[in-house]
């Protein structure tokens, strides 16, 4: 299944706020034109306090919506969100939000602990407890997306609205450590790891065996939920097995999703294409894998 990106981070140096207002907009009329022509998602990320002010949170998912509004059917890929830094309960809500916006399986989520410490510092998050928190913020995602209550921090919350996807929207665990590939598997999550590494594959399918889950890639949900009118080009990730409850019989958190006929895909379901062209208005505008030029 060939798939196609289009990435901004809207990275530019001395930038003011005229400049960045026109790639702002530049960028989402570059998002049209690539909908128009069959490109599958436009990526985007979260970073903070970078001086070549480099797109920050929440703007991923803010320019997710706008993306949203001005086209029809291209996804919006965030990889990857700094999980830690968020409020799991209002994250959770935003991307149920933008679920039905959307229409349903236009937006992947992928979350990721990040690199860069002071952006902690700046959040007053504590370094070493990321690890700790992004266990968290995945667990209470999963759970809040079911639309029923559940324990957090030592009481009873429910999360609305529920999204539109089935089982929840689509949840990829980024990073490129041994701590990144055990969480996806424990969760029975995809892993969308920084880099195409053979060992940590293998020892991810190790922990999947390990912890009784089944995990694939992830891939453009293709049915809505039964009680929607929406039109039936998006929304459902298959439950494990073909049928039953989200994971029914399964000691993971997460879905198992597929596409199609019900084959996965690879977890590296998101190549990037380099230095994608655009043409339009009579101009040639390059969106490449680092910065939008």
């Amino acid at each position: 299944m060939p798939v196609t990106v289009v990435r901004f981070d809207l990275v530019e140096p001395d930038a003011t706020p005229a400049s960045l207002s026109a790639r702002h907009r530049a960028a989402l009329e570059m998002a049209a034109y690539a909908d128009a022509r069959g490109v599958t998602t436009v990526r985007t990320e979260e970073h903070h306090g970078a001086g070549n002010i480099w797109l920050p949170s929440p703007s991923p998912f803010a320019f997710a919506s706008a993306v949203f509004g001005a086209t029809r059917s291209i996804a919006v890929t965030v990889s990857a969100v700094i999980g830690p830094l968020h409020d799991p309960l209002r994250l959770a809500e935003e991307i149920a939000v933008l679920d039905l916006l959307s229409g349903g399986g236009r937006l992947v989520t992928v979350a990721g602990i990040g690199y860069r410490p002071e952006e902690y510092a700046m959040s007053d998050v504590e370094w070493k407890r990321r690890g700790r928190l992004q266990d968290e913020l995945l667990e209470t995602l999963l759970r809040a997306w079911t639309g029923e209550p559940f324990a957090y921090r030592g009481r009873t919350v429910r999360v609305t609205p529920r999204p539109l996807t089935e089982p929840h929207p689509p949840l990829l665990v980024g990073g490129s450590s041994k701590a990144a590939a055990r969480r996806a598997a424990r969760l029975g999550l995809p892993f969308f790891p920084g880099a195409h590494l053979p060992e940590l594959e293998a020892y991810r399918t190790e922990r999947l065996a390990e912890y009784g889950t089944e995990a694939s890639g992830c891939a453009r949900p293709r049915r809505l939920r039964a009680d929607t009118t929406a039109p039936p080009r998006l929304g459902q990730w298959p439950s494990r097995g073909g049928g039953g409850s989200r994971g029914e019989g399964q000691r993971g958190l997460g879905p198992s999703p597929r596409v199609g006929g019900g084959q996965p895909m690879s977890s590296s379901f998101l190549p990037l294409v380099s230095g994608t062209n655009l043409r339009m208005k009579g101009m040639e505008r390059k969106a490449n894998t680092a910065y939008m030029t």
